[in-house]
């Protein structure tokens, strides 16, 4: 849900807003503003989004999000430990 919070604190490190009850602290929104629009997601985290903002948008793109794959990445080490294992395995047969 979009909230409309006041601004308490703005200056170049942080901008510090209400939201409800609760002092919220964030990285600065390099602009000056007595309100923000805030999203406070299910997982308890507060957004400072933009006033043309669509909440729609927003869980399309976590959906998008979880969705990929990872892939696994070897490091070199682990390529120089495997190469070292199969020509151990060569020499002991």
């Amino acid at each position: 849900m979009v909230k409309k919070c006041p601004v308490l604190l703005n200056n170049s490190a942080v901008t510090v807003f209400k939201y409800d009850d609760i002092t919220v602290q964030a990285p600065s929104i390099n602009r000056d503003a007595n309100y923000v629009n805030v999203l406070f997601d299910k997982d308890h985290f507060y957004t400072i989004v933009d006033d043309n903002y669509e909440e729609e948008s927003r869980t399309e793109e976590l959906a998008t999000a979880k969705k990929k794959k990872s892939e696994k990445k070897t490091t070199k080490e682990e390529v120089e430990t495997e190469a070292s294992v199969h020509k151990s395995a060569e020499y002991s047969e």
